[in-house]
């Protein structure tokens, strides 16, 4: 048989700038009765504070989000076909991506490693004349992960959230543990088990990243069965299942 050997490489930079902006000051909701996080702004806290949240521990500002996405992308494939009627289709790919936050110096904040991609296919003529194949054949393809998420993540976008600690209620009964929907909205007659004060954590939010995290991919795999009955008329059957292995979500 005969060999047709091909490879070729892919360098793709993609950058987006979005300034985000909502009107009108920042407001706080509770959620579950555990403590609240502030919605419909951005905003950070000027220093640590217990108590109530006054406004002029929150700054707001408009998150000037830049990111930058490098995706390096090389392949290798080879089509060996066998006395004209057997084809083999046997390919790898290495696909690279990082990503960071344009306006920081800081080395990129994601990077999925070395993320292969292997391919293989077979295609046999069992009439021997080209009017009928059967084919079968698997692939990994991998994802780029989308700029949103990194404008989201890396992007300055930061929200306020308070925590309650340790919500007990000084009535009616001495440190009886309050059900969670009457944690207060302030420490006000409210103390720990020790009696002190119930302090309200507050913090902007920050997004961490997974240590070695790799690239979200989906395994292919297809099978196929055709002949042409008449000229210009074929019946066949197609099967195509795909499985969905790591995937990188936002949590």
């Amino acid at each position: 048989g005969n060999h047709n050997l091909k490879g070729g490489f892919d360098l793709q930079a993609d950058y987006y700038d979005r300034l985000m902006h909502r009107s009108g000051l920042g407001q706080f909701q509770l959620v579950d009765g555990y403590g609240f996080v502030m919605v419909r702004s951005y905003g950070t806290i000027n220093s640590p504070t217990y108590g109530t949240l006054n406004p002029a521990d929150v700054t707001y500002y408009d998150p000037n989000a830049s990111v930058l996405s490098q995706s390096y992308a090389y392949f290798l494939q080879d089509s060996w076909n066998i006395m004209n009627q057997l084809t083999l289709n046997f390919g790898v790919r290495l696909e690279t991506q990082t990503m960071k936050d344009r306006n920081s110096s800081i080395s990129p904040v994601l990077d999925t490693g070395s993320s292969w991609a292997p391919r293989v296919q077979g295609i046999w003529d069992f009439a021997g004349q080209g009017r009928g194949k059967v084919a079968a054949g698997w692939g990994r393809y991998f994802e780029a992960i989308p700029l949103d998420l990194g404008t989201r993540s890396f992007g300055a976008e930061s929200q306020i959230q308070a925590d309650f600690v340790n919500c007990y209620s000084t009535t009616p009964s001495s440190n009886a543990l309050a059900p969670r929907t009457q944690c207060p909205a302030s420490p006000d007659g409210y103390v720990d088990l020790n009696g002190d004060p119930v302090p309200y954590a507050l913090y902007s939010a920050a997004t961490a990243v997974q240590p070695n995290l790799k690239g979200q991919y989906v395994d292919q795999f297809s099978g196929q069965a055709e002949y042409e009955v008449i000229p210009d008329l074929s019946l066949g059957v197609v099967y195509e299942g795909r499985r969905i292995g790591d995937v990188i979500e936002d949590y």
